[in-house]
């Protein structure tokens, strides 16, 4: 009962952070619209590079420190020992500053070898200047979040979140009615990044104000092997993910291709981003670990697993699968018909990148039991990706480079399971994914049925509230969570909602 009880409250604190979440992301979709809309395709390839750049930076100046402040302040809280959350937070601010000072040098050491590129972007002195302060700030700001979840401050933190996307959707609007490009967006976003960093400070500071920073060496070098070997799984990551293809493509096929293969890829990440794996993870990654850190038993992460898994794929696939019923209709009455060309890519992209959903889980399992070395093995992924891209990206197109990273990606999911198993036996609750499966299959067969009569964006909406009510109809009556899971989400929300 007491397990039960500490989930629930968990589960609780998950479906808070996932509707206030829901909120920000909301106005998030809206900015991306104005944008895709707004800029050609030639621009948005530009907006896309220097966002890319900045996201790069930020793992640069990663360290692994958002995954130590993940994995290790929720067992400082447990042991009530927040002078070393204190130190944690001190060691982080020294780490990224003096990492932020060198990477601006090297960046001017190497500009050169940019510009030789011709990759036809500004890359004056200031803007790689900038690229590496605006990765800074988003790279503090993000850790600072890592920070409040591990102490389940969610209110707090959603309602910053919340106020931050309305003041970006603004800045946006504002910028673009004025004429200004790409750089003026970016700069926008590290202003509201700055502007966070203080807001969330603020709420630890009060927290932490009258703690002296205590970090033995001990913790500071076990803390350090899991970091480094996070850093090292992020960093290489980053090849792998679809945000380097884009520069492969800028390189290989031009900017306009790039701009194509730039807006299926930003519509995927924005939903993986806002997918329950990604949004919940910081409030389910410290309750795997306190769950573990209490009583040392796996029993207790195998339940969670499963249930991680049922919610994530409960969630994920149907949204998924209407995606790709309805994609060239999305693209032409919510986007922009001249991003036609990206069809093909997005259908690939959601038919891969639902497995993300798949992987999430295992990294909470990875973090448990300190094994990042794990995914580092996994990103050797990227060498046969980036072999594939040169070899048939002339030939197929931007089609190339999404098969090649979906072939990417399940790999990577393979060497995960296969490595992940050598240490716990992995329980996934295959009933519940068939009958899942199933319920999304009845709800995409009657959209399917309704695309002759979708002509705009009234009739569009209203097939997305048919395929609402379908999938949860079919759910109700096959049903894939069993009595103690619905115990759990019913008595979380504190309302019996909860009937599939």
């Amino acid at each position: 009962m007491e397990r039960n009880k500490k989930i629930r409250g968990i589960f609780y604190s998950a479906a808070y952070n996932y509707i206030g979440k829901l909120i920000s992301t909301v106005i998030i979709f809206f900015s991306f619209i104005l944008i895709v809309r707004i800029l050609n395709v030639g621009d948005y390839a530009k907006y896309t590079f220097y966002l890319n750049a900045v996201f790069f930076v930020t793992l640069l100046l990663d360290f692994g420190l958002m995954e130590v402040a993940l994995r290790y302040i929720p067992e400082y809280k447990e042991k009530n020992n927040l002078a070393a959350v204190k130190g944690l937070l001190e060691a982080f601010s020294k780490i990224v500053l003096s990492a932020a000072f060198i990477l601006i040098l090297i960046l001017f050491l190497v500009r050169p070898v940019f510009i030789f590129l011709k990759l036809n972007f500004d890359l004056s002195v200031w803007v790689l200047f900038g690229i590496v302060v605006f990765g800074c700030m988003r790279m503090v700001s993000i850790v600072l979040v890592n920070i409040l979840n591990a102490f389940f401050f969610q209110t707090y933190r959603i309602t910053v979140e919340i106020i931050m996307a309305a003041l970006k959707l603004i800045a946006i609007y504002l910028l673009l009615k004025c004429g200004l490009g790409a750089w003026y967006l970016i700069t926008a976003y590290a202003i509201l990044d700055l502007i966070t960093s203080f807001a969330l400070y603020l709420r630890i500071h009060g927290l932490l104000a009258h703690q002296k920073p205590l970090l033995d060496n001990k913790s500071f070098t076990r803390m350090f092997k899991f970091g480094i070997n996070e850093y090292l799984y992020k960093l290489f990551w980053f090849f792998t993910d679809n945000r380097f293809d884009i520069y492969l493509i800028g390189l290989i096929l031009g900017a306009t291709k790039a701009g194509y293969f730039a807006f299926a890829a930003g519509i995927m990440n924005m939903l993986v981003d806002w997918s329950p794996g990604f949004i919940i993870r910081p409030v389910i990654s410290p309750l795997f670990i306190s769950e573990y850190v209490a009583k040392k038993d796996f029993n207790r992460i195998r339940f969670l697993f499963r249930l991680h898994n049922k919610f994530l794929v409960f969630i994920t696939l149907p949204v998924f699968l209407l995606l790709a019923v309805l994609a060239d209709k999305i693209i032409v009455y919510v986007f922009d018909p001249k991003y036609a060309h990206s069809l093909e890519v997005l259908l690939i992209l959601i038919c891969s990148m639902f497995f993300i959903n798949i992987i999430i889980p295992l990294r909470n399992i990875i973090s448990v039991i300190e094994r990042p070395d794990i995914s580092n093995l996994s990103n050797i992924a990227a060498f046969p990706k980036v072999i594939m891209i040169f070899l048939f990206a002339k030939m197929g197109g931007i089609s190339a480079v999404a098969w090649a990273y979906a072939f990417s990606l399940l790999l990577i999911l393979w060497i995960n399971i296969a490595l992940l198993k050598r240490i716990i036996a992995l329980d996934y609750p295959w009933g519940a994914f068939l009958k899942i499966t199933i319920n999304a299959i009845a709800m995409g067969a009657v959209v399917y049925l309704c695309r002759p009569y979708i002509g705009g964006k009234i009739s569009l909406f209203s097939a997305f509230i048919i395929a609402v009510v379908v999938y949860l109809i079919a759910a109700y009556f096959n049903k894939a969570f069993d009595d103690e899971d619905r115990e759990i989400f019913n008595r979380a929300f504190k309302v019996k909602l909860w009937h599939f």
